[in-house]
């Protein structure tokens, strides 16, 4: 018989149910666990049936109960049970009457310690150590919207690929080369025209923006800031894959044709990178994510989405009227960049909650 998929909360979701890390294997942690899970499916679903008026209600607060199930499962010690308080405090800065909402006027700010401290802290993860608006978060997230660049703070979340994996061996011991994007338009403004030559017609290149500019640029993110300044930059280029949206990407290299050994090519990249999308042979790809909010390394991506939920909840919660207006999609804008991400929200968060537990029962099985 076919299994019939419950959308984002899928069989692998449910499946922790039964399959939990050993801290909340029995007793009232497990109680816990199994009871935090079932009411973040439920809202979860229920947010299906809603709109986007009501529906970040429910996102958020299902996520609150899936944070709850990461404590039980994550914490040791008494304080297990999760936080009641948020620990968090909500600002915004009402538009005037008819005018479009400024969505750096919406802002989170810690106050305290909170259930999404504790959280944070079994993720490895910061949680904002000063103020961030709306639009901080949303530009920190590594999906595709719908926001147009004046919606935008940058920096934006990178792109990383291996470099240089066609003219290695696989298992080759590694150097520091990546390559990555799309970079800032600063970055690839200077052009210069190259005559015909031997093996090639006359052509426009851009030319390299140097490492120093190179080094300004990467400093925002923490995993690159700590490779330093790169010893080659070459030009420019397009993405293939990513050609139609006009992105440039950029070869970098530190320490020369200085080998890593004992790591491959692969394996070194990844371990710059905060999310990692593929991992196998010659293949590894992810993105790397900025710090912001006062914080000197990067979130993890189920921290700034149970933010930007939080945020989305207080507007909807608090500010109906200012909600409802940003929500039409015959006067705003905005309309339809906020239904996606919720949509997007509500497709990716499940994935990051079960990637949570999934580690917490694996560290917990190895004795860790």
């Amino acid at each position: 018989m076919d299994y019939l998929e419950l959308g984002p909360w899928s069989a692998a979701m449910r499946s922790l149910r039964a399959d939990r890390p050993r801290f909340a294997a029995r007793g009232a942690r497990a109680r816990t666990f199994g009871a935090g899970l079932e009411q973040a499916e439920q809202l979860w679903l229920a947010s299906q049936n809603v709109g986007a008026i009501a529906s970040p209600l429910l996102l958020f607060y299902g996520l609150t109960q899936a944070g709850r199930a990461i404590c039980a499962a994550g914490i040791r010690g008494a304080a297990w049970k999760g936080a009641q308080q948020h620990g968090l405090h909500f600002e915004l800065t009402e538009p005037a009457d008819r005018s479009p909402l400024d969505l750096t006027k919406v802002r989170v700010l810690p106050q305290g310690e909170g259930l999404i401290h504790q959280v944070a802290h079994i993720l490895g993860s910061p949680v904002l150590s000063d103020s961030a608006s709306l639009t901080d978060l949303i530009s920190s997230l590594d999906s595709d919207l719908y926001f147009d660049d004046e919606q935008y703070s940058v920096p934006r979340p990178l792109e990383v690929h291996e470099e240089g994996m066609l003219q290695e061996p696989f298992g080759h011991p590694a150097r520091r080369r990546l390559y990555l994007g799309p970079i800032p338009d600063v970055l690839a403004s200077h052009r210069e025209d190259v005559p015909a030559g031997p093996g090639n017609m006359a052509h426009m290149r851009i030319v390299p923006p140097s490492a120093a500019d190179v080094a300004a640029w990467l400093s925002a993110y923490p995993t690159l800031r700590a490779l330093g300044e790169p010893t080659n930059v070459q030009s420019p280029e397009p993405s293939i894959g990513r050609i139609n949206r006009r992105d440039l990407f950029i070869r970098l290299a530190w320490g020369g044709d200085d080998r890593i050994e004992g790591v491959t090519q692969g394996q070194w990249t990844q371990q710059q990178l905060d999310v990692v999308y593929a991992d196998g042979p010659n293949v590894a790809n992810g993105v790397v994510l900025p710090s912001f909010g006062g914080n000197t390394e990067a979130q993890h991506l189920l921290v700034t989405w149970w933010l930007v939920l939080y945020c989305l909840s207080m507007l909807a919660r608090y500010s109906p009227t200012v909600w409802t207006s940003l929500l039409d999609v015959d006067s705003s804008p905005l309309a339809v960049p906020f239904d996606h991400l919720i949509s997007v929200a509500r497709a990716k968060v499940p994935g990051l909650i079960f990637d949570a537990m999934h580690d917490l029962r694996a560290a917990q099985a190895s004795g860790l």
